[in-house]
């Protein structure tokens, strides 16, 4: 009874069907996310491939169709293609990626077709002054589609920068505090093992020991007994 009587008003009103339902849920979006790298340096370039789809029983399509993929502030776009349906230019604001699909729908609507699928390439580039504190942190880059009759759908592609450490020293100079670099992990205090002391023999002290004095003779020519005395 509540569909005759939305078609009724809907054919009282002289409304197309596709307008007057463009409020309801109508259709079921699609959308997935790879990154053609799972782990990527400074300076690399590599690409995110985002695939959206539309299917509808009742209406010809997914209405208003918007993708809108948000790229980590690590990674520089550099440049977006879409594919398999109209659209407009992308919008490119900060890092932030927004594309509207244009496919005619009837009744003034547009967004994606019944059963169609498109695609659209990102290409972005690892910044080169990425700093090593970074190294093998996971980077999220989200994407989603809306439309005005389907549910809002996500998806996450997953990279790891990977950055190795700089070979450049800082200059010496006496100003110039040394600072660790942290590439390197900190040294564990040495411990030293517990040593014995060696064993000493004892010896008597010298001043310990009696000297024996023994007197020195006299020569005989020049000692006289007194009785030879004349």
């Amino acid at each position: 009874m509540a569909a005759l009587a939305s078609a009724a008003l809907i054919l009282g009103l002289g409304l197309a069907p596709s307008a007057a339902l463009a409020d309801e849920i109508s259709g079921v979006t699609t959308i997935t996310k790879e990154a053609s790298a799972q782990e990527v340096a400074p300076g690399e370039t590599f690409t995110y491939t985002i695939t959206v789809g539309c299917s509808s029983i009742t209406e010809n399509g997914c209405f208003d169709a918007q993708v809108t993929d948000l790229v980590p502030d690590e990674f520089e776009i550099v440049d977006v293609a879409v594919g398999g349906a109209a659209s407009d230019t992308p919008a490119i604001d900060g890092q932030s990626i927004v594309v509207d699909f244009t496919e005619d729908l009837g009744g003034g609507i547009q967004g994606l077709w019944d059963s169609s699928t498109a695609t659209i390439t990102v290409t972005v580039r690892v910044r080169d002054d990425l700093p090593y504190e970074a190294n093998g942190v996971p980077l999220d880059n989200h994407a989603s589609i809306t439309s005005s009759n389907s549910e809002t759908k996500e998806d996450v592609a997953t990279v790891v920068p990977v950055i190795p450490c700089s070979s450049r020293r800082m200059p010496r100079s006496p100003w110039i505090r040394p600072v660790p670099s942290p590439c390197r992990e900190p040294r564990s205090p040495r411990r030293s093992a517990a040593r014995t002391p060696p064993t000493r023999r004892w010896t008597p002290s010298r001043s310990r020991i009696p000297r024996i004095r023994t007197p020195h003779p006299v020569p005989s020519s020049t000692w006289a007994s007194p009785a030879s005395a004349p």
